[in-house]
């Protein structure tokens, strides 16, 4: 009987088309083994076998053997992934779920059966730069004038139905460049990718970036063409707007040598493009921890709590600069949340479109945070910040949530001048 289905299977495989096929050799890795369970942070949130690694590639199996419809049901299922990976570091059989699930979205995509494809004020802002210049200096308008503090008072941010999104924006943002040359002797110029959603509501983490790699003697500059990685477009189906991004950041990179960046999820999105884009990708933490000898750091006497995104766990590289780079502060304890679950629920959008398990994962890890008794929360990737302080927010902890260079910048000691 066994090998009779597996002749249909063959038979069916050999009149799909090309994509498809691909798609499904890649599926027949997994063995079923069911070891990825524990490690899935959706599959521990519903406890169905649908929402499990395992499930969802059975899905994607029948979905490219035309023996499942791509209904309401198999869509949820698929999107509710929160393309963490975790299953692929801990796979027996090596099974490539993050290749699998892309191109099962990108199948859902082209028959228009995806449900959660980025807003369209995210799609425009992820596209255009004049328009992220423009709602940076509306977004310091609101934080710095007085209207953030009039309309939580009023209440009238809950009548709107905005109060969430208004708990995820950081205290302050600022107008600081991103470019900059040393007047110390150079040790090389270095390009700082800016990203998207990151060039508005996480400033403060670029410019420190670049006061960093100013005072470590770097020339840091930003080609004004770089637009984003496209991450989130690759998660949600639509490869063709990927394609575009990538294809003005390959022109805007053009001159560069090394790319640097400071945000989880474009990192390992630009390190999975290298060769597309011929340069080499360093992280930020990982950079500094090898050519910021010369950088210098006031103590601080606190405890910190570190928070390792599933890009970085579960990616290449990263972490480990983090760590390094944080010893170095005397007297600052660092704790790092627990990688289980390996997800706080940000996922790029996912905390948009699937809030519900979104906020049952970041409970999860919250409840970790609270044992640790920390005085901050540090984090590399500007969701997973976003998402984790309106977290803390609604709990009325006095978390501060920051990304691990702000921290870094704040206790420089003799930074390099300011850029003339």
């Amino acid at each position: 009987m066994a090998t009779t289905t597996d002749t249909k299977s063959d038979l069916s495989a050999s009149a799909m088309p090309e994509r498809d096929r691909k798609i499904y050799k890649a599926t027949e890795q997994c063995v079923l083994c069911g070891l990825c369970l524990p490690h899935c942070p959706t599959y521990a949130v519903k406890q169905h076998e649908a929402d499990s690694p395992r499930g969802r590639i059975s899905l994607i199996e029948g979905l490219v053997l035309s023996r499942l419809r791509a209904d309401e049901t198999l869509v949820e299922h698929l999107e509710g992934c929160v393309f963490c990976r975790r299953c692929e570091t801990i796979c027996p059989a090596c099974v490539p779920f993050g290749r699998i699930m892309i191109e099962a979205r990108r199948k859902l995509f082209r028959d228009g059966k995806t449900r959660t494809n980025p807003p369209v004020w995210l799609s425009l802002l992820t596209r255009s730069r004049l328009l992220r210049r423009l709602v940076l200096l509306l977004f310091r308008v609101y934080l710095h004038s007085g209207l953030r503090g009039l309309l939580r008072k009023t209440r009238l941010l809950h009548v709107l139905k905005l109060a969430r999104i208004d708990a995820m924006l950081p205290a302050k943002t600022t107008l600081g460049r991103c470019s900059g040359t040393p007047r110390t002797k150079r040790s090389g110029t270095v390009t700082l990718f800016t990203g998207c959603i990151a060039e508005i509501f996480d400033r403060e983490t670029l410019v420190a970036t670049r006061k960093l790699l100013n005072a470590a003697g770097f020339r840091v500059v930003t080609p004004h063409k770089q637009t984003c990685c496209g991450a989130l477009h690759q998660h949600s189906g639509d490869e063709v707007a990927a394609e575009t991004l990538l294809a003005r950041n390959v022109e805007a990179f053009r001159d560069t040598q090394t790319l640097i960046s400071c945000a989880s999820g474009c990192g390992l999105q630009l390190t999975e493009d290298e060769e597309r884009l011929k340069v080499r990708h360093v992280d930020v933490h990982a950079f500094l921890d090898r050519h910021g000898e010369k950088l210098r750091f006031a103590p601080l006497e606190k405890t910190c709590a570190l928070h390792l995104p599933c890009t970085m766990q579960n990616g290449p590289g990263g972490g480990n600069g983090i760590s390094a780079l944080l010893s170095r502060i005397q007297g600052l304890k660092v704790e790092i949340l627990p990688a289980l679950p390996s997800c706080c629920g940000a996922a790029g959008m996912y905390m948009l479109s699937h809030p519900q398990t979104a906020d049952a994962l970041l409970a999860e890890k919250l409840h970790s945070l609270q044992a640790i008794k920390a005085d901050m929360l540090l984090t590399p990737n500007v969701g997973c910040a976003m998402h984790l302080r309106q977290g803390i927010a609604a709990r009325r902890w006095p978390i501060e949530v920051l990304h691990p260079v702000s921290l870094l910048c704040r206790l420089l000691k003799q930074p390099g001048p300011e850029p003339s």
